[in-house]
């Protein structure tokens, strides 16, 4: 049984309603769910309950609330079964689906209709949800599935939906009424979409279930689907269902901004279920947007768990892959320890050791591990996998092992690190100075840049494989060096012909296999930039001639990043500073050289406080202002 046998922790004044029964790894602000549970059972007067709410497919809490019936005197359970009446009608749609998938019924629209029918009222957002499932409301559906299954209903249900997701506590009452726990439903609508594999329906029946019916406006914001409510959310939706039914309530409420499943379970139906329906569907999806801090566990599986979706390149968060000698990091659940042990605390990396009790196999073949913590750990994928179809991973956590899964082997999976970790947007990468390379800070054309990535296959070894291309703006640059790890560096030359720009999409290329082009760098012409700020127009112009016909691009308001700022010491002084500030906190590289008529401690002390390397006599001469500028201009490219 994946919960320990709960205690009551504490009794209320009210005789019906006791205080939840908590399972470990329900921590935190996951209390938010108890509180509302209680505040509901007190003011609608239910004896008991029982709430599960799964993220991502995870079993993340089950806790049971109050007592089977006010003379009872047991307590509820968080695997007691529950009524479900109109949630049976979900099920029922799900039956008849996997039907139509086997070509065993037909897409009837009339079928269809009834399973719309009865989910009216009020729901999260004004929504449409409410009781639905008389036992004349489900006849015709029972009987199409014993027609066309050529089973009762309840062995057809069972064999072709329950069973097939670890569901074995079912059972049928009233006719066609389930009863069900809350780990029940849970596994029921996590398995619809694939959130907690195996997906019990294909892509195109669960379209069919969630697609908006041609009778309804494309402005309503939600309408009923088979045997779901439904409310789209982008290229998603949210879904739910509330069964009301003599003696229980249920609801269930998928959510698809956060990845929550939370079913709830009452052995009491108030006698204002519409009220009662709209303050429940309210606080649920209130509550679900409110947690921050989900732990990483999933009490459907006694140990590890890891699914294939769990695993993704450490750079772009790219799954459906690995390559051999890949960084990727893995979100497995009830496994890494509570703080996060760095590979270089125990061991040392490329000689597999466990790493925070934490071990992870190929194969059979154990990988270096980076680091672990709990549901999280990155390590580096063996290069011995090379040559393969498919790898068999299993993650090991205090000495017991997940079940396997199985991906695909692929010669390379080329990513870039990015400077914001989310795999897009600006590479994490320096330019020929040393430093990041940022809109404040572009690479030149023509200089030399180093990228980072990983996915880069087993390469043979060699300063510069043969494989390895890098296109900037989509021009092909010329490659310089590669080192390999982990992590790969790839220094190249920025094409002189690159487009200029903040964001220029950065490509690798390990054979052909491509990085993606939603990561930039940024890049520049190679004129240098000088900022002129001069109070006194006529040396003003003069230096923009001299400097401009020395081929450098000269500006009086910072448009783009300049590589020099030029400023009269005969500005007020407090204007100087404000505006050298302003530059600084733009520009951090940015060089600053002053002008003055005369020189002396006073313009020295002037240009001191400017934070200026260089200082200019006026009137100005050509041939000294074009040396300082050169000298100072000079690009000094760091060692790597």
């Amino acid at each position: 049984m994946p919960f320990r046998r709960p205690c009551i922790t504490a009794r209320l004044a009210v005789p019906w309603l006791c205080l939840c029964m908590v399972l470990k790894g329900a921590t935190g602000n996951l209390s938010a769910f108890d509180e509302f549970m209680n505040e509901l059972l007190a003011k609608w007067r239910i004896p008991g309950a029982a709430l599960g709410v799964s993220r991502h497919g995870r079993l993340i809490l089950a806790h049971a609330y109050g007592m089977t019936g006010i003379d009872a005197g047991q307590p509820v359970q968080p695997d007691s079964l529950f009524r479900i009446g109109g949630i049976s009608k979900s099920i029922a749609a799900a039956a008849i689906l996997r039907l139509v998938e086997d070509g065993k019924a037909s897409p009837d629209q009339r079928i269809f209709a009834t399973l719309r029918s009865g989910l009216e009222g009020p729901g999260p957002g004004n929504c449409g949800s409410s009781p639905a499932g008389t036992d004349d409301a489900y006849a015709p559906l029972r009987a199409i599935v014993e027609k066309a299954s050529g089973q009762s209903y309840e062995s057809f249900v069972k064999s072709a939906v329950l069973l097939p997701l670890g569901i074995s506590r079912m059972r049928m009452e009233r006719g066609d009424g389930w009863m069900a726990s809350v780990f029940d439903l849970l596994r029921f609508v996590d398995a619809l979409d694939g959130r907690r594999p195996p997906m019990l329906l294909t892509q195109k029946s669960l379209r069919a279930m969630i697609a908006r019916p041609a009778t309804v406006s494309a402005a309503a914001p939600c309408y009923t689907g088979l045997g779901w409510v439904i409310r789209p959310v982008g290229n998603d939706a949210d879904w739910w269902n509330f069964g009301d039914s003599p003696g229980g309530s249920a609801y269930v409420f998928r959510q698809a901004a956060t990845g929550v499943d939370v079913a709830l379970l009452f052995n009491s139906g108030p006698a204002d279920s519409r009220a009662f329906e709209a303050e429940v569907s309210a606080v649920v999806a209130g509550t679900a947007d409110s947690i921050t801090q989900w732990p990483a566990v999933d009490q459907f599986a006694g140990g590890p768990e890891l699914f294939a979706r769990d695993v993704v390149n450490a750079a772009d968060y790219s799954g459906g892959g690995v390559a051999p000698g890949e960084f990727v990091v893995l979100y497995p659940s009830n496994a890494g320890p509570p703080d996060m042990v760095p590979w270089g605390l125990e061991g040392h990396l490329g000689a597999p050791t466990p790493v925070g009790e934490t071990r992870v196999f190929f194969d059979n073949r154990e990988a270096p591990v980076v680091y672990s913590v709990s549901g999280k750990v990155a390590v580096v994928v063996p290069n011995e996998i090379a040559g393969k179809k498919t790898t068999e991973v299993v993650v090991e956590y205090q000495g017991r092992r997940s079940h396997p899964v199985w991906l695909a082997v692929l010669s390379g999976a080329p990513a870039l690190y990015t400077l914001d970790e989310s795999g897009k947007g600006q590479a994490a990468m320096l330019n020929e100075t040393g430093c990041c390379n940022s809109v404040r800070n572009p690479a030149v054309r023509g200089t030399v840049a180093s990228l980072y990535a990983t996915g880069q296959g087993r390469l043979a070894p060699g300063r510069i494989a043969r494989n390895i291309a890098v296109t900037v703006g989509g021009v092909p640059a010329e490659v310089l060096y590669t080192g390999y790890g982990p992590s790969m560096q790839v220094n190249f030359r920025v094409p002189a012909n690159a487009p200029a720009g903040d964001a220029v999409p950065l490509v690798l290329t390990v054979g052909n296999r491509r990085s993606s082009p939603d990561v930039t760098m940024a890049v520049r012409s190679a004129r240098q930039r000088v900022l002129v700020v001069d109070g006194d127009t006529a040396s003003g112009n003069r230096l923009a001639r001299i400097l401009g016909g020395a081929g450098y691009q000269v500006s009086t308001v910072a448009n783009a990043p300049p590589d020099l700022a030029i400023l009269d010491l005969g500005m007020p002084q407090e204007e100087s500073l404000e505006k050298v500030r302003a530059l600084r906190k733009a520009y951090p590289q940015l060089k600053i050289m002053a002008m003055s008529r005369v020189f002396g401690p006073e313009a020295l002390r002037a240009a001191d406080l400017l934070g200026a390397q260089a200082v200019l006599t006026k009137p100005l001469n050509a041939a000294t202002v074009l040396k300082r500028v050169s000298t100072l201009l000079q690009r000094r490219p760091a060692v790597y």
